[in-house]
């Protein structure tokens, strides 16, 4: 969850994707599996203080009998600020996500997770972002 990530928990993060996770970031289209993805989160965590903004613009929850998924499309706006207090914090991005989402016996997880590249679809969120970390 986003609280679990901007509270530095990495294997509370890391857990709410699929262990065959596929995320696909269209800028540097890289696919990852759950193990590469956290990788990348403790390589991050150690350095930075990563901090994420969410909102939900449309989801569809579908449970059948043969099994549950939902999607969502979410727009996010994203930064990371060095721990070392002597380096400026990154650039905040911001764009649209959609995750692909399958009900396991413990809770919701992410299957699939990609980057749509629209960036500058959360101008209002960058602002709010910004004034969580003070810039």
């Amino acid at each position: 969850s986003i609280e679990k990530y901007n509270a530095g928990v990495l294997a509370g993060s890391a857990n709410d994707y699929l262990p065959q996770l596929r995320a696909l970031q269209l800028k540097s289209v890289k696919i990852k599996s759950r193990d590469e993805l956290k990788a990348d989160m403790q390589k991050n965590f150690a350095s930075n203080t990563p901090r994420i903004v969410a909102e939900i613009e449309e989801m569809e929850v579908n449970v059948s009998a043969v099994g549950a998924w939902a999607y969502i499309i979410c727009r996010y706006a994203f930064i990371s600020v060095p721990k070392n207090k002597s380096k400026p914090p990154s650039e905040v991005a911001d764009s649209r996500y959609t995750a692909l989402l399958q009900k396991t016996t413990e809770s919701w997880k992410v299957l699939l997770d990609l980057d749509n590249g629209a960036v500058g679809a959360a101008p209002d969120l960058v602002t709010k972002l910004k004034k969580q970390v003070g810039q």
